[in-house]
């Protein structure tokens, strides 16, 4: 149920910093933010699938690929399904902020 799943969401720790290092904060209904969520492939949790060019998340810097790994501060268990996630964004109250991770590609220094 969705009091269950806000329950655990808000159970977590907070999202650590080297794992959260991008935040999309938006006051509008979420299908507004412009941007497509999926479950990862790899069974690591959300992740961003698609983004709008003149969507909200595209102007806050969200980019295909990014994981989703916070939100309102709370750390989203990797095991989410992506329906109950949806159903989070639903009901939240305004404003939220989404908590993105995004791997800096290697350096030169790392690939010699």
């Amino acid at each position: 149920s969705y009091e269950s799943q806000l329950a655990l969401l808000e159970s977590w720790p907070f999202a650590e910093a080297r794992e959260c290092n991008r935040v999309l904060t938006w006051e509008n209904d979420f299908f507004y933010l412009g941007m497509d969520i999926a479950n990862a492939y790899d069974g690591s949790g959300l992740r961003v699938d698609g983004v709008q060019e003149s969507g909200a998340a595209h102007n806050q810097g969200a980019q295909i690929g990014d994981r989703i790994v916070s939100l309102n501060g709370h750390r989203i268990p990797p095991d989410m399904k992506l329906s109950v996630f949806v159903d989070l964004l639903q009901y939240l109250p305004r404003p939220m902020e989404l908590g993105l991770f995004r791997p800096e590609p290697p350096s030169l220094a790392t690939l010699g």
